[in-house]
């Protein structure tokens, strides 16, 4: 069987003119011949700083001064298998959209020992929302959450053209200033205990009222610990709470659910293969016990090494039975070869416990004849 390869579909917003502050940028200059990899550039930072805060800043600058936004791919679809193997592509050929911007801005903070997402959402530029998905990132720097996105600092698209003009405006933004252009599809990532809906957002209304609580360090700390599968389906739910208002949310959310359900069939298709190997391993075991018993379990071994040929491909069978018990038959296609297979390991169940009392009685047999064999002899 072959595998479906999970991919990842890349989408970006075109970001608006901005004014500049600054700080001290030749301190966050990475040098040339430190360049040569991500780890490279990774390592030179965390060497070189010693504050969380510089080393994000270095990042910051590092990704928005050397990837050059392609505009080409700005309505193109890509895929790719990883968000690493983006990150990397990104780093290579030194451009991208906004998610390959996150993504080696991810990669890097990592590799300082900073904890970061990328963050999939929609932006306002003034009145308008823009009609495109973004990417941008938070990080966690002293147990609090703020928000940096290096596509916005490395400048604007002016008509057809990407015009670069760098701006410290989206490092380590506050959460409650960076929802009132960013706004997360999740509502996790809006690092806030009342966040609003996107109705609010649309509305230009950044406080919610509501008294109730979101415990967004919770849920995220919760996520981290789901399968993938369970981990859409929770993202599928939080943001649906909070209002399917505009076809990118719409968009994303379908997204999402198409995901779930490639991940299921991956995962089925992974566990069946697994099945299909023990039951393989457990036949070629049961071979070499007939041949042994139809040698009237000649030459001799010892009762204990007979019983645990016998567990070995009991073993086997088992964990092959097991794990179909445990697969989603709804997320397989091939299901006459599926039943067939699981068909097969009951008859090879059943005939492990056939072997097993024969082997009893035979071991039973053999020990109550040893002592008439010795009284023979005597």
């Amino acid at each position: 069987m072959v595998q479906t390869i999970f991919k990842k579909v890349l989408l970006w917003v075109i970001p608006f003119v901005f004014v500049t502050v600054g700080y001290a940028a030749d301190k966050y200059v990475v040098p040339a011949d430190k360049e040569s990899s991500l780890k490279e550039v990774g390592a030179w930072i965390n060497s070189r700083f010693e504050l969380d805060t510089d080393k994000v800043r270095c990042i910051y600058y590092w990704v928005a001064h050397r990837i050059n936004y392609d505009m080409k791919s700005v309505k193109i679809k890509t895929y790719y298998t990883s968000a690493d193997e983006l990150a990397q592509k990104t780093f290579v050929t030194k451009k991208g959209v906004c998610q390959g911007f996150s993504e080696v801005f991810r990669v890097l903070c990592e590799s300082s020992g900073i904890t970061c997402a990328v963050i999939a959402g929609y932006t306002r530029s003034g009145t308008r929302i823009e009609p495109y998905s973004h990417a941008w990132v938070g990080v966690k720097i002293n147990d609090v959450w703020l928000v940096c996105d290096p596509t916005w600092a490395s400048g604007s698209a002016v008509g057809n053209k990407y015009v670069r003009r760098f701006t410290w405006d989206y490092c380590l933004v506050e959460p409650a200033v960076a929802i009132k252009t960013h706004m997360p599809f999740d509502p996790m990532w809006q690092f806030c205990q009342h966040p609003i809906t996107h109705k609010m957002f649309a509305e230009k209304r950044f406080v919610n009222s509501n008294p109730k609580i979101f415990a967004f360090n919770d849920t995220i700390n919760m996520v981290q610990h789901l399968g993938s599968t369970e981990k859409y389906r929770n993202q599928v739910a939080r943001i649906t709470r909070y209002g399917l208002v505009n076809p990118l949310i719409k968009s994303h959310v379908a997204n999402l659910q198409e995901l779930t359900k490639t991940v299921s069939y991956n995962q089925s298709v992974s566990s069946v293969n697994e099945a299909i190997d023990f039951y393989n391993q457990g036949i070629k075991s049961y071979n070499k016990y007939i041949l042994f018993k139809n040698n009237r379990f000649k030459p001799e071994i010892s009762p204990k090494a007979l019983v645990a040929m016998v567990d070995d491909f009991a073993g086997k069978f088992s964990r092959s039975a097991a794990i179909f018990n445990a697969t989603d038959e709804s997320t397989i296609k091939d299901r006459t070869t599926y039943h067939q297979v699981k068909k097969s390991v009951r008859e090879m169940m059943s005939k492990v416990a056939e072997e097993r009392d024969f082997v009893n009685r035979y071991l039973k047999s053999a020990s109550e004849a040893k002592p008439s064999e010795q009284m023979k002899k005597k």
